[in-house]
């Protein structure tokens, strides 16, 4: 490891931070961290914010010197029957449930039975796809370095559907758009090969892996991956709520195991966290030795040299003053955050049993850190940035964590973030959004680093790429944004889109309106030769609407349920998307043909020929977005 790595991990981020030249003022005093003032400070906030996001249900714990300092439960775990949230009560917690993967990995790397850089392929009994000279290593899935681009079909599974985790891995093996150790690119499937992986190695299945190796040692007896509950813990589990007043859900069952099926009890998971803080042991019960522990929570992956890093699994984040490594979780309903102090001692854990109007577990834990570990204000340099440090940084910007092979790709081309510098240097990016709803405005701090003179943990990392574009990284590390150059920017592809539909919309709006127009004032009738013309145009524009009618339709049911974007009707729907699409060209082919019959024709009115050019113009511009987001290709990839 090197000394710089070195440096981060004992010092963390501020320290880093003040090495590139960003000098910091003395930070504001802080609340002493004890039970009875943490007591005061959780129980006055969480009903209040519970009630206004529409929570269900909340459970949270704090763990400090090898001490629970908090463990409670808010609101109803099941609200029909009236029974209250407690430490002990069961929530689904998503992708955190990959540290307990990660760990199983370490154990096994412990024992020699797995090496962190050999080609994963070795441990498998299937083929990956070989897209790229470089193997994948199980370093490159703990950080998500492996490449894959983003997929969502199949995680979840209906009832009676198979969890194999083997079939799932053949049948939804994602595309590799990315050399290995290349960029950061969050991945459920990454995760789940893993699982496999030590399923593999140990010859026991996954779950009792976990239980007999992990769980058991720590005496974690209310944590599960199984699917569906064992029954001693069904009657412990919270159920699942979509807002407020809405009827409990279903218990989800989760086909990508390893990546997010875990269900725990607040008490557990404070369990957990003790064993992470002090080297790997807790109560007599060892799950890593300390050395390996500690390498697994190091620096391993940055996307930018000043920016937050990747460790074995665990992920800085970098908008505190002290270093904090953690992970978040998120399943339909549930959504969980553990965030760890390691030089503090110090662990949070808290989870939501409702999807809710927002989540809670980062504004909870922005305010712990506000109370009792604040960030000394920033001083910002007095001299503007150096020309290099802006030019060209303006622009569209696509994240990393999205999908190239199938129609997920025209979601990243039309959702990218916008980057702007305005005259008095300050910077806005369109995905950081401040409580006003207004843009937030970043400063230059140096070497890359853009600050918010007013939300210490609102900060951007820059670094200008090997091809000249920027990079841009958040206070999170497992995606980065890249800029795209003008041909595949959405300030193109948005206005190519709405143009061409309003075109398309104004001349399906017309047909009725002109109807109306011919019947109340009763002209001559057209020509046969115009009347097919009219005729064409309008079937043409309803072809070339029709699939993006049905992609929009997509969007929006996806939207409002992401287990059904995953599953089987989001991928039997976008097969009639790509069938529409191909239709649709046969609209543009109309079109043509009343283009030439109108120009041919003479005395034909001017406008008629113009609005005739429109329409194939539009349907051109349709066809070329449908080509791009690969609405015409074979592939249905979520």
């Amino acid at each position: 490891m090197s000394a710089a790595i070195a440096c981060w991990r004992r010092a963390g981020v501020a320290l880093a931070l003040a090495t590139a030249g960003a000098a910091h003022a003395q930070a504001p005093g802080s609340h002493d961290l004890t039970a009875p003032d943490l007591a005061a400070f959780v129980d006055g906030y969480m009903p209040i914010e519970m009630e206004r996001a529409g929570i269900n249900g909340v459970t949270v714990t704090v763990v400090k010197d090898g001490q629970v300092l908090l463990a409670r439960g808010y609101g109803n775990a099941d609200r029909e029957r009236h029974a209250a949230v407690t430490p002990d009560t069961l929530f689904r917690i998503g992708s955190i449930s990959k540290l307990f993967t990660w760990t199983a990995v370490m154990q096994l790397v412990e024992q020699h039975r797995l090496d962190l850089d050999a080609d994963v392929q070795q441990y498998l009994d299937f083929e990956l796809p070989k897209t790229w000279a470089q193997p994948i290593t199980l370093r490159q899935l703990m950080t998500h370095t492996a490449g894959f681009e983003e997929s969502f079909h199949g995680m979840w599974a209906g009832e009676g559907e198979s969890l194999d985790l083997r079939s799932y891995l053949v049948a939804r093996v994602p595309a590799r758009i990315y050399a290995p150790g290349s960029v950061a690119a969050y991945s459920n499937y990454g995760a789940t090969l893993a699982g496999y992986i030590v399923q593999r190695r140990s010859g026991e299945p996954f779950d009792d892996y976990v239980r007999e190796h992990i769980l058991q040692p720590l005496g974690m007896a209310h944590t599960s991956f199984a699917q569906p509950l064992p029954a001693d813990l069904a009657p412990a589990m919270s159920r699942g709520y979509g807002e407020g007043a809405e009827p409990a859900k279903a218990f989800e069952l989760i086909r990508v195991a390893p990546a997010g099926s875990a269900s725990a009890s607040a008490n557990d998971m404070a369990r957990f966290m003790l064993a992470e803080l002090a080297g790997g042991s807790l109560d007599g019960g060892r799950i890593l030795q300390a050395d390996t522990l500690a390498g697994m929570q190091a620096a391993q992956w940055r996307p930018q040299p000043h920016g937050p890093a990747m460790a074995l699994g665990f992920w800085e984040d970098g908008g505190y003053g002290v270093r904090v490594i953690g992970h978040g979780g998120d399943s339909e309903w549930f959504h969980s955050g553990l965030y760890l102090l390691p030089a503090q001692h110090v662990g949070v854990f808290v989870a939501q049993n409702s999807q809710g109007r927002r989540t809670l577990r980062d504004a909870l834990f922005r305010r712990f850190m506000e109370r009792y570990f604040p960030t000394p204000p920033p001083v910002f340099p007095a001299k503007p940035p150096a020309a290099s440090e802006v030019a060209g940084i303006a622009g569209h910007y696509a994240g990393t964590r999205r999908g190239e092979s199938g129609p997920l790709a025209l979601l990243a081309l039309l959702s990218q973030s916008k980057v702007e510098v305005s005259a008095d240097g300050m910077l806005t990016e369109s995905g950081n959004i401040g409580a006003d709803e207004r843009p937030v405005k970043f400063r230059w701090l140096g070497d890359g680093v853009w600050q918010s003179p007013e939300d210490s943990t609102r900060r951007l990392w820059f670094r200008r790429g090997s091809d000249g574009l920027w990079q841009l990284s958040g206070r999170v590390p497992v995606f980065v944004e890249q800029q795209v150059p003008w041909t595949r920017s959405a300030a193109l592809m948005a206005p190519l889109l709405g143009l061409s539909l309003l075109v398309l919309a104004g001349t399906l709006l017309a047909w009725p309106v002109a109807a109306a127009v011919r019947w109340h004032l009763a002209p001559a009738p057209p020509a046969p030769r115009e009347r097919r013309a009219r005729v064409a145009l309008r079937w043409a524009a309803l072809l070339l609407v029709l699939p993006w009618l049905t992609f929009g339709a997509v969007v929006t049911f996806a939207s409002g349920s992401f287990a059904w974007l995953a599953g089987p009707q989001a991928l039997a729907w976008l097969r009639v998307v790509q069938v529409e699409s191909w239709i649709a060209l046969a609209g543009v082919l109309l079109a043509a043909w009343v283009v030439r019959a109108r120009w041919a024709a003479r005395g034909s009115w001017w406008w008629g020929r113009v609005h005739a050019v429109l329409v194939v113009l539009a349907g051109l511009g349709l066809a070329t977005l449908a080509a791009l987001g690969h609405l015409l290709t074979g592939a249905t990839n979520l």
